[in-house]
C-alpha cells in the first residue's frame, strides 16, 4: 500500500527531491490528463504522460541521426535506428546496462596505465624532488599546483657540524662536518669497511696464556692448565662460597661458646678466683688468660664501733674504727624504713627517732586516758564496720546513692554543659545524683527549662534513656517552642476534608476526601483554577499543579525503533485513536509511511524499500487512560 495523500499537495515553490516515478509494466489505466508514470517494458524504459487522449513517450519524436565525433580518428554519421559502440583502451572498460553505459578507469598495474586513488585531496604546495632509493619507506601521492603527482617526505635536518673523538690515551680529535675519521688497528686487532658504512673490529687472535700455577703458605704448588678449575676451600673455622659475578667469598665461621656459672657466698677469711688477665691477637683471637685467687680478709675481733664528734651533716655519722687498727673512718647512714618515723642526729653521740607530721598506722591505735583528744586535720579512708565505728563522707555519700537516695549536686547549665552531664560525661556520676536546671537548654536530645531536675538511674549514665527528667514548668507551645496546646481545624471552606482525632495526648490529622461532596460535571471546572497538592522528591519540597497540568500531560506514549520494510508496533493503548509520527534517528527528519491501525492495541508500518537509518515510531493516544 501507499501513502494516500487525500488533498492537493502544494509544496510551495519546493524541490521534489530523491523521487521515484510510478513504475507500470505499460500503460496505467489514466486517472487524469497530466498523470506521469516510468514505462519499465524492456526496449521502452521511458518516461510518458497523458495528454488527455493518449500516453506520449517524449523520446519519440523527428530525431534523424547525429555525428560522433572523438579526439581523433574519422567522425561517423549515426542515423535513427543505427547502434554506437563505445569500445574501451588501454586503462579504460566499458559496460552496457540497457540504457546505461558505463565507463570506468581501470587501476593502474606494475606494467598497464590506470587509475590511483589519492592520499589526500588537499593540494601539495612543495616542489616535487628526486625520489629517494632508500627501501622500507611509503608516503601518500598528491597532486602539486602544476597537477603534477608528488610525495612530501617528512624531513627535520639535524646536521651535525662537528663531533669530538675521545680515546683512553692520546689527544682529543675534533672532526668538522666533511671530514673523515680512520680507524687504525692496533696489536691483535684488525678493522674492516665493507664500503656501506660498516666497520668491523675484530682480534686477530687468541690470548697467549696457556696455564699458571697456584701456591699456598704450605703444600705442594698447583699448576693450573687452560680449562682448568680451581676449587678454594675452606680450613678449619673457614668456609668458602662461590657467586656472581665470578668471585669466592670467604668467611669465618661463627664460634659456639658454653658459659657456666657458678653461685658462692664469701665470707670472712674464704678465697675466690677471678681471671686478671687476658692476651689476643691482632685478630682478636685469645691467646693467653692468668687466673689469680683472692683472700678476704678474717672476721674483726671487735663489732663495737662509736659515732665521731666531727659528722659531716645531719642523720650521716662517722664510725671510729681506730680500734680496729686501721686508723680510718667510715661514713654510715642512719635511715629509718618506716616513712613514718623521723631520724635525726641530736648531737655527736646521739640519734632522735620520733613521728613524723604525717603518718600511717598498719596495725591499731589505742589512745587512752580520761581527756578529750582533738585531731586538727581529717580522717579518711575508713570503711566502718560496727555501729560506733567513724565513716568517711565519701562512704555515706556512696552509701546514700546505692540505696536509691536523691543527694543533691548543685545546679546543671544547660545551654553550657556545666558541669559535664551529657557528650561523655567525665564525673563519676553516681545513681541517685540529682542536678537543678539553672540556665536552659538541650540536655541530650531533650530540651530543658530552669527549675527542671535531672535525677541519674544508674552509674556513670552516658544516655538520656539513664536520666530521669522532671519538668518544673511547661511553656505554651509556639512554632519553635515544644508546650502546652491543643488541637484544632478551623472551619469550613477551604478546610473541607480534613478529619481530627485526638486521644490520650495524641492528635491524628489526616484527608476525608471521600466524605466531600461531589463537584458535578467536571466539564464546568475552570481547569486552571483547580489545584492538586503534590510531592516533588527532586525540588524536596511539596508544591501544587492545576487540573490543566495533569490534562496535559495524561496522554500515554508508547515509543519503537523501525528497521524493516514492514513492522507491526504493539502499543497496548486499547484504542485506535491514536496519533503516529516518525523520524530518522541520524538526520531528525520527519518521514512519512504507510500506517495502519491493526487493532486497538497494534499499528502496522510500513516502507517502500528497507529505510537507510533506523525510523523511530511515536505513538499517542488522545484517550485520558483511566477514564
Amino acid at each position: 500500500m501507499a501513502v494516500k495523500f487525500l488533498d492537493n499537495l502544494d509544496l510551495v515553490g519546493n524541490q521534489f527531491k530523491n523521487a521515484l516515478l510510478d513504475v507500470q509494466g505499460g500503460n496505467p489505466t489514466p486517472l487524469g490528463e497530466g498523470q506521469i508514470y516510468f514505462d519499465s517494458t524492456v526496449g521502452v524504459k521511458a518516461l510518458k504522460y497523458y495528454n488527455g487522449t493518449d500516453w506520449i513517450n517524449p523520446a519519440d519524436g523527428t530525431y534523424t541521426g547525429w555525428t560522433l565525433t572523438g579526439d581523433s580518428g574519422t567522425s561517423a554519421n549515426i542515423t535513427n535506428g543505427a547502434a554506437v559502440v563505445f569500445v574501451g583502451s588501454s586503462g579504460i572498460t566499458t559496460t552496457s546496462n540497457g540504457f546505461n553505459l558505463s565507463i570506468e578507469l581501470d587501476e593502474a598495474t606494475a606494467t598497464t596505465r590506470g587509475g590511483i586513488e589519492l592520499f589526500s585531496n588537499t593540494d601539495q604546495t612543495v616542489a616535487a624532488s628526486t625520489v629517494s632509493a632508500t627501501a622500507n619507506r611509503t608516503y601518500g601521492l598528491q597532486l602539486n599546483s602544476a597537477g603534477q603527482g608528488v610525495v612530501n617526505v617528512p624531513w627535520t635536518d639535524n646536521n651535525q657540524t662537528e663531533l669530538t673523538f675521545i680515546a683512553s690515551s692520546g689527544s682529543d680529535s675534533t672532526i668538522t662536518s666533511g671530514g673523515s675519521v680512520t680507524f687504525a688497528q692496533g696489536s691483535g686487532i684488525t678493522t674492516t669497511n665493507d664500503g656501506s658504512g660498516t666497520i668491523t673490529i675484530a682480534a686477530t687472535g687468541a690470548g697467549t696464556m696457556s696455564s699458571f700455577t697456584l701456591a699456598g703458605d704450605t703444600g705442594t704448588s698447583q699448576t693450573i692448565s687452560d680449562g682448568d678449575t680451581v676449587s678454594i676451600a675452606g680450613g678449619t673455622l673457614i668456609s668458602t662460597v662461590a657467586g656472581s659475578p665470578d668471585k669466592v667469598n670467604i668467611n669465618h665461621d661463627s664460634v659456639t661458646r658454653t658459659n657456666t656459672t657458678a653461685a658462692s657466698t664469701l665470707t670472712f677469711g674464704g678465697t675466690f678466683n677471678a681471671i686478671d688477665l687476658v692476651t689476643s691477637t691482632a685478630q682478636g683471637h685469645i691467646t693467653a688468660g692468668n687466673t689469680r685467687t683472692f683472700t678476704m680478709p678474717a672476721a674483726p675481733a671487735d663489732t663495737t664501733y662509736d659515732f665521731n664528734a666531727t659528722a659531716p651533716a645531719a642523720n650521716v655519722f662517722v664510725l671510729n674504727l681506730d680500734d680496729q687498727g686501721t686508723g680510718t673512718d667510715s661514713s654510715v647512714t642512719f635511715v629509718t624504713s618506716d616513712n613514718n618515723v623521723a631520724l635525726a642526729r641530736t648531737n655527736a653521740t646521739q640519734v632522735s627517732v620520733g613521728l613524723r607530721d604525717d603518718i600511717t598506722l598498719v596495725g591499731e591505735l589505742t589512745v587512752s586516758g580520761t581527756g578529750q583528744s582533738s585531731f586538727g586535720g581529717k580522717v579518711t579512708g575508713v570503711t566502718p564496720t560496727a555501729s560506733l565505728d567513724l565513716a568517711t563522707k565519701g562512704y555515706v555519700d556512696n552509701a546514700l546513692a546505692g540505696s536509691g537516695s536523691l543527694i543533691f549536686q548543685g545546679g546543671y547549665d544547660a545551654a553550657n554543659n556545666i558541669p559535664n552531664l551529657d557528650n561523655t560525661p567525665t564525673l563519676d556520676i553516681l545513681k541517685g545524683w540529682t542536678y537543678v536546671v539553672t540556665v536552659a537548654g538541650n540536655f541530650y536530645s531533650e530540651v530543658v527549662e530552669v527549675g527542671d531536675l535531672l535525677i541519674a538511674e544508674q552509674d556513670a549514665p552516658t544516655a538520656l534513656a539513664n536520666w530521669t527528667t522532671v519538668q518544673n514548668n511547661v511553656d505554651l507551645a509556639s512554632l519553635t517552642v515544644v508546650g502546652i496546646g491543643n488541637v484544632n481545624i478551623d472551619g469550613a471552606g477551604l478546610k473541607d476534608g480534613l478529619s481530627l482525632a485526638y486521644s490520650a495526648g495524641t492528635a491524628t490529622v489526616g484527608l476525608d476526601i471521600s466524605s466531600l461532596p461531589a463537584s458535578g460535571d467536571v466539564s464546568t471546572l475552570d481547569p486552571t483554577s483547580v489545584y492538586f497538592a503534590v510531592e516533588d522528591e527532586d525540588a524536596v519540597a511539596n508544591q501544587k499543579i492545576t487540573l490543566q497540568q495533569i490534562q496535559q500531560g495524561i496522554s500515554a506514549s508508547v515509543t519503537a525503533s523501525l528497521t524493516a520494510v514492514s513492522t507491526v508496533v504493539t502499543h497496548n493503548l486499547g484504542t485506535r485513536d491514536v496519533i503516529v509520527q516518525l523520524y530518522d534517528t541520524v538526520t531528525y527528519d520527519t518521514v512519512y509511511a504507510d500506517v495502519s491501525r491493526t487493532s486497538t492495541n497494534t499499528i502496522t508500518v510500513a516502507f517502500a524499500s528497507t529505510p537507510t537509518n533506523t525510523i523511530r515510531c511515536m505513538i499517542y493516544s488522545t484517550e485520558i487512560q483511566g477514564a
